[in-house]
C-alpha cells in the first residue's frame, strides 16, 4: 500500500485548506508588489524637479534598483503560487479518490465551495443529515490539526 493510499481524509483536507490559505496569501502579495511597482514606475516616469514643490525628488538609480528588486520578488512569489496551485490540484485529485458520503461532502464543501444545502440537494440527502456529516468531518479536522499545532503558553 502506497503512502497516498494510507493518507486519511482529514490529512488531505488539512493540507488542502493550508494550501488554499497560502494561495490567497501569495495572490494578495502579488497584488501588493504590483502596486508598489506602479508607484515606483510613477516616480521614475514623473520624478519632480528639486524646486517643483510638494514632492521630494528620488534618485532615478535608487528607484530603478527598487523596481528591479520588486520584479525579482514578484517572480519568486509567482513561482511559489504556481507550485501551490499544482499541489492544490494534486490534493483535489487525491480527494476524488476517496469513496463514501463523507468524502463526497468534504470535496463538495472544501474544494467546490458549495453550501450544505447545495450538497444535500445534489447528493439527495436531507440538509440535517449533511450538516451532521459535515460536523463530524470538522471535528476530525480539528483533532488532526491539534496534533500538528504546537502548544503556546
Amino acid at each position: 500500500m502506497s503512502t497516498i493510499e494510507k493518507t486519511s481524509l482529514s490529512e488531505v483536507l488539512s493540507m488542502y485548506r493550508e494550501l488554499q490559505e497560502e494561495t490567497e496569501y501569495y495572490e494578495t502579495l502579488l497584488k501588493e508588489i504590483n502596486v508598489q511597482w506602479k508607484i515606483n514606475y510613477g516616480l521614475l516616469a514623473h520624478n519632480p524637479s528639486p524646486n517643483g514643490g510638494g514632492y521630494i525628488p528620488v534618485a532615478m538609480d535608487i528607484t530603478a534598483g527598487h523596481m528591479d528588486k520588486l520584479m525579482d520578488r514578484y517572480k519568486r512569489v509567482e513561482k511559489a503560487l504556481e507550485i501551490n496551485k499544482r499541489l492544490m490540484k494534486v490534493s483535489e485529485d487525491l480527494l476524488k479518490r476517496f469513496d463514501g458520503l463523507k468524502y463526497k461532502v468534504a470535496y463538495a464543501r472544501f474544494v467546490e465551495g458549495k453550501s450544505l444545502m447545495e450538497i444535500a440537494v445534489e447528493l439527495n440527502y436531507s440538509y440535517d443529515h449533511i450538516r451532521r456529516v459535515m460536523s463530524k468531518i470538522n471535528k476530525n479536522l480539528e483533532k488532526e490539526e491539534a496534533t500538528y499545532m504546537p502548544h503556546t503558553y
